[in-house]
């Protein structure tokens, strides 16, 4: 591993204080002769700045409400008969088969048009006038 990928590896400790006396001293060095280094250094130190200016949210730890409706659902399920079952769990594979269908068949049509606009000149989609 080169010096150069080093001290792209040691930015995160840089950044966080967690560096001894002497990689610090190393680290900053390394920045004065690499322009690219300190330049990512100052933006990385800015977003950090930004981020530790958010408040700082407690994560929801009660899962219950968002876990109850599946649960109740997994139990009706079960309770179903076995042609009633397999039948309700046919219709959701065919309608999550559908859905993704239509994301895939969505997302081919975006990339289409994408590669195809180097071939259109440019206006004439949105003039509205034919050609």
């Amino acid at each position: 591993m080169n010096s150069k990928q080093l001290d792209y590896d040691t930015l995160p400790d840089f950044l966080d204080g967690a560096l001894s006396v002497e990689k610090r001293q190393e680290f900053e060095k390394a920045m004065q002769g690499d322009p690219a280094l300190a330049r990512e250094t100052e933006e990385l130190s800015q977003v950090l700045a930004l981020l530790h200016q958010l408040p700082q949210r407690e994560p929801v730890i009660d899962v219950w409400p968002e876990l109850e409706p599946k649960l109740i659902q997994h139990q009706l399920e079960e309770r179903m008969g076995l042609f009633a079952r397999w039948r309700f769990r046919g219709v959701r594979f065919l309608s999550n088969f559908a859905s993704g269908a239509i994301l895939f068949t969505h997302a081919v049509a975006l990339n289409t048009e994408t590669k195809m606009r180097k071939y259109v000149m440019p206006g004439s989609l949105t003039s509205g006038e034919e050609g």
